[in-house]
């Protein structure tokens, strides 16, 4: 292996983890979807808020991406599987239920599921690298309009969207 200048040898991902390391991934693997700090809390760590960075970089470490990987492959959830899972997301539809007493229960005709269609477009993105895990955002500031901008607005002669600052991505 090759010797890095300050910190001794380069990270074996087959390397056994610690204890702490290994309470910290079952925790993780136990929450799906939990926040840093709710893993730490699930962990038993003392103050869950102060320990998410910490818990971050014990999940980040390669050994302990690959020991969570290969638990989640021998649950099943193989690579493969979760890929065809995200991809049948991209295709959901909803059927809304709708109960009244003229009627009683009323099915609507299938539409889309936007709300899941784009959860599962967003972690395709992720999966691949492509889409950062925070959001940018970017927020529209508009000023205090002068009555000339509001009359240009009225006789169609402007568009609101001149009048808009583009403020900085949050």
């Amino acid at each position: 292996m090759s010797e890095l200048p300050f910190f001794g040898k380069t990270p074996d991902p087959l390397r056994p983890l610690t204890p702490h390391q290994l309470h910290i991934a079952k925790a993780a693997i136990e929450n799906p979807g939990a926040t840093s700090a709710e893993i730490a809390k699930a962990a038993g760590l003392k103050d869950p808020v102060k320990s998410a960075a910490h818990v971050d970089r014990i999940l980040a470490k390669p050994q302990v991406r690959a020991m969570m990987i290969s638990a989640l492959d021998e649950a099943g959830a193989t690579i493969e599987k979760t890929a065809r899972v995200v991809s049948e997301a991209m295709d959901a539809e909803e059927v809304k239920i709708f109960h009244s007493e003229a009627h009683g229960i009323v099915e609507s005709d299938p539409h889309t599921d936007h709300q899941t269609r784009l959860r599962a477009a967003e972690l395709s993105m992720k999966a691949r690298g492509v889409m950062d895990e925070k959001p940018q955002v970017q927020v529209n500031v508009v000023t205090t309009l002068t009555d000339e901008q509001l009359a240009q607005i009225a006789a169609g002669t402007a568009h609101p969207a001149q009048f808009v600052q583009q403020g900085p991505a949050a």
